[in-house]
C-alpha cells in the first residue's frame, strides 16, 4: 500500500523516521516515538520533499566521501501577497471631479 521513500530525522524527537508515500504519491512521516505527521498543504509537501532530498543527498554525499555543505535555509517558499483593489482614492476623485 504505501511505499518506503526515505527516511529523515523526526521534527519532534529528532529520531530516525520513515517517509513514506500514499496511493496518491502524497508524502507523510512515521515516527516510531511520535506518530504519524501528514503534511497536506502544497507547502507542507514541498517542506517534506526538499528534507527528504537533502537527507538523500547527504546520504549520497557521504557515500561518495565528498561532504557539501547543507544550505542554511533549503526551501524557498515566495510569499506573494494578492494585489490590492484602491477603490477609495477613484471615489474620491470623482466627488471632487
Amino acid at each position: 500500500m504505501s511505499e518506503l521513500k526515505g527516511q529523515v530525522p523526526c521534527p519532534d524527537c529528532g529520531t530516525t523516521s520513515d517517509v513514506k508515500a500514499d496511493k496518491r504519491k502524497f508524502l507523510y512521516l512515521v515516527c516510531p516515538d511520535c506518530g504519524v505527521f501528514k503534511y497536506q498543504t502544497h507547502k507542507g509537501q514541498a517542506r517534506l520533499r526538499a528534507r527528504l532530498e537533502q537527507a538523500t543527498a547527504g546520504a549520497a554525499s557521504v557515500e561518495s566521501g565528498t561532504a557539501e555543505p547543507a544550505p542554511e535555509n533549503p526551501v524557498q517558499v515566495p510569499k506573494t501577497k494578492p494585489e490590492k483593489r484602491r477603490l477609495l482614492p477613484s471615489i474620491f476623485k470623482r466627488a471632487t471631479a
